[in-house]
């Protein structure tokens, strides 16, 4: 399609613990397979072998409103943020053209947390949370076919 319309930020939808998060800021993740070159005779690789697959460490900056919003789940009051079970991220797509895409971060759990634009002149105060993940599940195609 010539001049249609691309993704913006309206048509990104992030649910966290089961919760849809408002005042979320950014959000990124990916996943890796990676592949090292095997020698035999000879300076040239003979080939290649593939390596384990890697869901990568993830990161969503959070407005300080939706920060303390997710502070009153049940779970995070009683365990903490670091100690509670594993959880999906849902990242849904959707520009309703009938087309949505998902991707499923499965088994994701807390590593850190830094607060940031803490100072005078600061547009807004955000909380970038920092997280790990087995897999990444997408409607389109998994990367990684078991």
């Amino acid at each position: 399609m010539i001049n249609g319309r691309y993704y913006d930020w309206e048509h990104i939808t992030l649910n966290l613990k089961g919760r849809t998060l408002v005042d979320v800021k950014s959000i990124s993740y990916g996943d890796e397979r990676g592949a090292e070159k095997v020698y035999g005779k000879g300076l040239r690789p003979r080939g290649y072998r593939l390596k384990r697959y890697s869901g990568k460490d993830g990161q969503v900056v959070l407005l300080r409103e939706e920060y303390d919003r997710m502070l009153e789940d049940s779970e995070i009051q009683q365990k903490g943020l670091y100690n509670i079970d594993p959880f999906e991220i849902v990242v849904s797509y959707d520009k309703g053209d009938g087309n949505p895409k998902t991707d499923v971060l499965q088994d994701c759990i807390f590593t850190e947390r830094s607060f940031d634009n803490i100072e005078e002149d600061g547009d807004e105060l955000t909380v970038t949370l920092s997280f790990q993940y087995l897999s990444l599940k997408s409607n389109d195609q998994d990367a990684l076919v078991e």
